[in-house]
Order: structure tokens, then C-alpha cells, then sequence
């Protein structure tokens, strides 16, 4: 764990002084493939590098070793007299998402109170607006709030205003009452519990916005009417700007996630326990390489034999690879368990391109249209089991615009690959060693620390699924647990760290236990 992190800690600071691997290893006198092993964090420097290293990178030993920077201590500017020392930046309250907030001229953080500006009003005995100073009480016209018919008027107008809510409220609940029957009537369910869509499934996110609708609808409501009774004596206020709203606590633990998008999941009982950010797009990362391994087990016979080509090439800098070399001869689940443990591009470019020229019918096919031929295998398939917001342009999930998803996207795909028994039983390991058809032997390690035995971040049931991260999509992981015939779906994506995301997934995996 130790390494893996200082190997992070490497690799993001030599992309922010600006070197590739190759350059880095140039000025150390060392291999590029040296480079790539130490930011995998399959192991350290020797001593004798260290000094070089620290240097190149713009930081000390001490640091290097630590894997990340010393802080800054914060400067405090000096008080002046009469006055409150200034707050450190370090103390202000920060945004979930680790941000300062953001304040426009004159507005204050969320809890500061609402700043009031009184108005001078000229009034005499009555104290009603709109009397001159010094007007004698009862001279010219009565004021209509005093008239017969004013109180009345409003008593009416609250009603009619409490009957068209109602009116709507029902019209509301009877709407989605039918779209929950047509979602019933249309859901379409596997054998396996772990998959199955669900009226819920496709109803959560409706519901959930219909209830949020009546709720501002009625305040909107209660407000015009308070405003109608009251608009007369009301002091005016100074808006403020509303903060962004934090993310929901867990149900059961009140915990609250850090990622951008979050889904728990019972997988048993077929319900959403938990979410947000539900149908936004987002990147998907690593985690495409579920959809890579279904579409491979629906078009690979098991003894299938792959041969490492010029495929890998195409594999972009600074990819998570199993360090598969040309030539190598493997069987279709060995290239399976590159894939999904040791989370190999590498391996996602040998499947693809073998499968693209098989589908095709055409072996001649360069690797760039045979990996684009897989793809669009990918995309068929995604839109057939219902991920029908996502897009993919390859198999390994390296950064590209147009290659993008949804969380409930996610979820769906995540359950179907865990209906399959052939990723189940290997996402569940902490290794698997395996021989290649030209000899070699090879050991590979799951990046899900969740199931693996021999890390502090291991979760007691924990059964799979998959690790992502790139830059732009965040630390990413689907999580699979179960325990007492219960299973569950933590979806978490776009963490701010790799230990922010062990940590929601294990709190949300609490929480649904602690619901069941």
C-alpha cells in the first residue's frame, strides 16, 4: 500500500513538471519500463536513485518517501487594533467537494444570518404606511383594510389557493401511480437476483423529482399566501446567493459520501436504498472494462487462444497495463483476469482486437478497425441491457470526450457482469496466478482493495467488482458485498482521493446492511 502510493505520488508530480516516463528515466540514468514499475508501485527506487529522483521532481527525499508534500504552515496576518485577527484560509468551511466557497459582495456563508435593511417609515398613531406625519386619525377616505369586505377577501383567496393544491397534489399522484404500472407491466427480470429491472429501477429517479416538485410547489403556494396577507407590513431583505447544496446523508449511519456521483444498491430486493447525481454523465474509466469482459464472454469460446499483436501499441501513455509483450499465447479467461484484476489496457486491446477481426470475418483487419468493430459491439450491447446514455469508443476506458456514461448507466452494466459467473468468481479474488500458452507464468493482483486479504481497507463480505480512475473521471469503484443472503451495489464515482473512495463505498455497504 505503502508503494502503490508513492508511485501515485510520482507519477502525478512528473506530469506536473511536464516529463513523460521516457524523459524521466533519461535524466535518472534508469529504463522507462523502471519508471512505469515504480509508479505502479510494484516497488521503490534504490537508495542510490532517490536523491536524483527527489530532485528531478522538485521535492525532497523526506517527501518522496512520505508520498506526498509537507503543508504550508499558514501565515496569519498581524491584528490590527480593535480587531478580530483575520480567519486562515486553511479554517474557512469548504465545499464537499474540498473547494472554497464562493461569496459575492456582501454575502457570507451559509449560516451567517440574513442581514436585514430597515427603511425609515413616517407614521402617526395608527401606524399604518402611507399616513403623513401628524394626520389626524379617522380624516379623509377608510383604509381598505378596514373595510367589511377585506377579511373575507382574504380568508377566500387562501382557500381557493389551498383547493388548487390539492386539486394538483392528486393529479400529481395519480400520474405517477400510472407510470408506475406501465413501468410494471414492462420490466423485464433474469434468474438471478442480482439482476432484474425493476419498477423501482426505473421509477426512483421520477418519483423522487415529483415529490421534490410538490414540495417547492406547496412552499411556492404557502408564500404567495403569506406574502398576500402580509405584503403590507413586510421589511424588505437583502437576498443571498444560494450555497451549493452538500450530498445526502446515509440512511441508518448519517455518514456523507465525497464522491460526485453515488448509488447504493439492494440487489435482493431489486431498490435503490440510496443516491444522487443519479443521470448525470460522467466518465467512466476502468469500470468500461466490465462491459469489455461481457461482450468477450458472449462472443469467446472458453478455450479460445489470443495472440499478443501489434494491438498493444495502441495502448496510450501513462494506461494501467499487465505488461503483456508481442508474441505471448494466452487462453480467453487468462486474458479475463489481466484484465479485470490487474486492470490491464493491454490486455482490453489483445481481446478486442482478436474478437473485432473475428466478428468481422476479415483476420487482415488493421488493429485500429478491429478494436473499432469491438466497439460497436460494446455500444450494442450496452443499449440492449438498458445503458442507453453511455457511449464507448474503446475498451479500456482511457480518457475521451465522447466516451462517457451515466451512473445508472454503471449500475446496470455492474449487474449484469455480476449475473455472469465467469466475472463473479474472478473479481472475488485477491490474486490469480496463471500460465500462458508460450510458458510464461503470471501473478495477477486485484486493484480492488476491498476484497484483497491483505489490505487495512478489506470489507467482511466483500465479493467485487471493479476499480477506474483517470484524471478527468476521478478514483472510481463498484463495490459488491453480501452477508446474510443480502446483495448489495455501492456505485461511487469521481472521488477526490483513492482512500476517499474505500471510504464511501465501505460507509454506503454500511449503511445497506444496517437497512436490511
Amino acid at each position: 500500500m505503502e508503494s502503490r502510493k508513492i508511485g501515485q505520488f510520482i507519477a502525478a508530480l512528473r506530469k506536473e513538471r511536464g516529463f513523460t516516463q521516457q524523459e524521466l528515466a533519461d535524466r535518472l540514468g534508469v529504463t522507462n519500463k523502471a519508471v512505469s514499475k515504480w509508479e505502479r508501485g510494484d516497488g521503490l527506487p534504490d537508495v542510490s536513485l532517490m536523491t536524483g529522483l527527489a530532485d528531478a521532481l522538485g521535492i525532497t527525499v523526506d517527501e518522496l518517501l512520505r508520498g506526498e508534500r509537507r503543508p504550508p504552515v499558514p501565515e496569519e496576518a498581524p491584528a490590527s487594533d480593535g480587531e478580530a485577527p483575520p480567519v486562515p484560509l486553511a479554517h474557512l468551511p469548504r465545499r464537499p467537494d474540498g473547494n472554497m466557497p464562493h461569496f459575492g459582495a456582501g454575502e457570507g456563508p451559509a449560516d451567517e444570518p440574513t442581514r436585514i435593511i430597515e427603511y425609515p417609515v413616517q407614521s402617526s398613531g395608527t401606524g399604518m404606511p402611507g399616513e403623513e406625519e401628524g394626520e389626524p386619525d379617522g380624516g379623509g377616505e377608510e383604509p381598505f383594510y378596514r373595510r367589511p369586505w377585506f377579511l373575507p377577501a382574504v380568508i377566500g383567496t387562501a382557500a381557493a389557493v389551498l383547493l388548487l393544491l390539492l386539486v394538483g397534489i392528486f393529479w400529481m399522484g395519480k400520474r405517477v401511480a400510472q407510470t408506475d404500472g406501465k413501468a410494471a407491466e414492462s420490466g423485464a427480470s433474469s434468474t438471478d437476483p442480482g439482476y432484474h429491472t425493476t419498477a423501482a429501477d426505473s421509477t426512483a429517479a421520477t418519483s423522487s423529482a415529483t415529490a421534490s416538485t410538490a414540495a417547492t410547489t406547496s412552499a411556492s403556494h404557502t408564500t404567495t399566501t403569506s406574502t398576500a396577507a402580509t405584503q403590507s407590513t413586510t421589511t424588505p431583505t437583502v437576498p443571498t446567493t444560494p450555497q451549493p447544496p452538500a450530498n445526502p446523508a446515509l440512511p441508518g449511519t448519517g455518514e456523507v459520501p465525497q464522491a460526485k456521483h453515488a448509488i447504493l444498491f439492494n440487489a435482493t430486493e431489486g431498490r435503490i436504498l440510496y443516491g444522487y447525481g443519479y443521470e448525470e454523465r460522467c466518465y467512466p474509466a476502468s469500470l468500461t472494462k466490465l462491459l469489455t469482459a461481457i461482450v468477450v464472454l458472449e462472443n469467446a469460446d472458453e478455450d479460445a487462444v489470443f495472440t499478443v499483436g501489434d494491438e498493444i501499441l495502441l495502448v496510450r501513455e501513462d494506461s494501467s497495463i499487465a505488461y503483456l509483450e508481442q508474441g505471448q499465447r494466452m487462453k480467453r479467461d487468462v486474458l479475463l483476469h489481466a484484465l479485470l484484476l490487474d486492470s490491464g489496457n493491454d490486455a482490453a486491446y489483445v481481446l478486442a482486437a482478436g474478437i473485432g477481426r473475428e466478428k468481422a470475418g476479415d483476420p487482415s483487419l488493421s488493429a485500429e478497425e478491429a478494436v473499432e468493430a469491438f466497439c460497436s459491439l460494446m455500444n450494442r450491447k450496452a443499449a440492449e441491457i438498458g445503458a442507453k446514455s453511455s457511449h464507448f469508443v474503446n475498451p479500456d476506458g482511457f480518457h475521451n470526450p465522447e466516451h462517457y456514461t451515466t451512473p445508472m448507466d454503471i449500475l446496470t452494466i455492474s449487474r449484469y457482469a455480476y449475473s455472469l459467473p465467469e466475472i463473479r468468481s474472478t473479481v472475488s479474488e485477491s490474486y490469480i496466478y496463471d500460465r500462458f500458452e508460450t510458458g510464461e507464468e503470471k501473478t495477477w493482483w486485484n486493484t480492488n482493495l476491498l476484497v484483497r486479504y491483505d489490505d487495512s481497507h478489506q470489507y467482511a463480505g466483500a465479493t467485487g467488482l471493479k476499480t477506474g480512475y483517470t484524471d478527468e473521471a476521478g478514483d472510481c469503484v463498484v463495490a459488491t458485498a453480501e452477508r446474510n443472503g443480502v446483495t448489495l451495489f455501492a456505485v461511487v464515482l469521481d472521488a477526490p482521493s483513492d482512500a476517499a473512495r474505500w471510504e464511501d463505498a465501505a460507509a454506503m455497504l454500511d449503511a445497506g446492511f444496517s437497512l436490511s
